[in-house]
């Protein structure tokens, strides 16, 4: 899965684009069925329009917004904001660049 800024051309912005892969694609449809109590067991085909799906994407018009590991995208501006988890992984590399000493301290302070 993908979240990015939308390419939409409106005068109250530019949205946000959400690209899965195939996959992803049946495994909403799945988590959408089970969720109305359609539960199934077993092998399974989930074609979408009658073909197997390949991508599939879903547009946020500029009036809504997407939430994503705690972190709230603007439809308005399309903007993604880093995720937390990423600035403190980036932050952990550059440490582990920087040493091969790590104390405990080190660690935690790259986290925070």
């Amino acid at each position: 899965m993908k979240i990015k800024k939308g390419s939409g051309k409106s005068e109250y912005g530019p949205g946000i684009n959400i690209e899965l892969t195939g996959e992803e694609v049946a495994t909403a449809i799945l988590a959408w069925l089970t969720a109305h109590n359609v539960h199934i067991d077993g092998a399974r085909t989930i074609r979408v329009n009658g073909e197997f799906c390949k991508v599939g994407s879903i547009y946020v018009d500029p009036s809504g917004f997407v939430a994503y590991k705690g972190v709230r995208a603007d439809g308005r501006t399309g903007e993604i904001p880093e995720m937390p988890r990423d600035i403190a992984r980036e932050k952990l590399r550059k440490l582990l660049d920087a040493t091969a000493n790590i104390t405990a301290e080190d660690l935690h302070a790259a986290l925070d």
